[in-house]
């Protein structure tokens, strides 16, 4: 893995609902809002294999180069909330937004 692909951020949103089809749904409709707005066009959906032993229904994955790149249209534009907020709601689904980085090693040890 290059250094900044290691530095990039992460983006999980770990997403709770009691039907993982209305979850899923809310996904397939908010996604084009993402690629469009942010730039992310590297989302991938996780679903657990054994859903009686998961709290989540999906993860939604991507990465970004820079949280820059992102956080200014979940924060700043009114469509987030108009839309993307409003399908979440509509699904009766609530989004859990974790942000991270991958952590280095030293390799000097």
């Amino acid at each position: 893995m290059s250094m900044s692909s290691r530095q990039a951020m992460r983006s999980a949103s770990a997403r709770w609902t009691t039907r993982p089809a209305q979850n899923l749904a809310a996904w397939e409709q908010t996604a084009g809002w993402y690629q469009q707005e942010t730039g992310l066009d590297n989302a991938s959906v996780l679903m657990p294999t054994r859903a009686d032993r998961s709290e989540y229904t999906l993860i939604g994955h991507c990465r970004s180069d820079r949280l820059s790149d992102i956080l200014p249209s979940l924060i700043f534009k009114r469509s987030f909330r108009d839309f993307v907020l409003a399908r979440f709601d509509a699904n009766d689904t609530v989004p859990m937004p974790i942000l991270y980085k991958l952590a280095t090693t030293d390799s000097s040890q």
